[in-house]
Parts: structure tokens; sequence; C-alpha cells
């Protein structure tokens, strides 16, 4: 039996931090909203792989906790700003 892994989307990642209390539904859909625009553009710029690991990094850590978040992920978000050759928005977090 094989098992995928799936790789996270923004909706996962906007979701669990609604679930730490970080932002109202009107605050966590536009999270969604501004997220998902932001891998468009990746996407569109050829960066969509970069993305896609700063996605997997902030998944693979607490996003409750905003410092581990920036110490943990910095690689990958200067990759992605590298890639787009732009300085990324700050993380897709609600309020």
């Amino acid at each position: 039996m094989f098992l995928f892994a799936c790789a996270p989307s923004v909706d996962d990642i906007c979701e669990r931090l609604a679930e730490c209390g970080a932002g109202t539904p009107d605050e966590v859909a536009e999270c969604k909203s501004e997220g998902n625009e932001l891998k468009d553009e990746a996407e569109a710029a050829g960066c969509g792989g970069e993305f896609d690991d700063y996605l997997s990094c902030v998944d693979g850590i607490d996003v409750c906790d905003e410092e581990a978040v920036e110490n943990s992920c910095q690689s990958e978000l200067s990759a992605m700003a590298a890639c787009g050759n732009q300085q990324p928005e700050e993380d897709p977090q609600p309020g």
C-alpha cells in the first residue's frame, strides 16, 4: 500500500491559524484569499515550487508561533523572493 502525502494548502494553513485564535472568520477568509493570490502569482512567475516549499516548511512547525515561522522558514521565504525577484508580502496570517 502506498501513502501519498499531500502538500499543505494556503487554506490549510489559514485554518490552523484560526484554531489558535488568530483571527475572526472574515480575517481567515482574507488570509485564504490573499494567500491563494500569492500562490497564483508565484506560479505565474515560475516559482510554484518555491511557494510549495515555503508552505511545507510552515506546515511543519507551530503556525501559532509567528517568531518560529519567521526563523524556521526564512531560507524558503528568501528562495521564493529570489525566484520572483521581489520581496514577498508577510506570511499569510489573519490579523
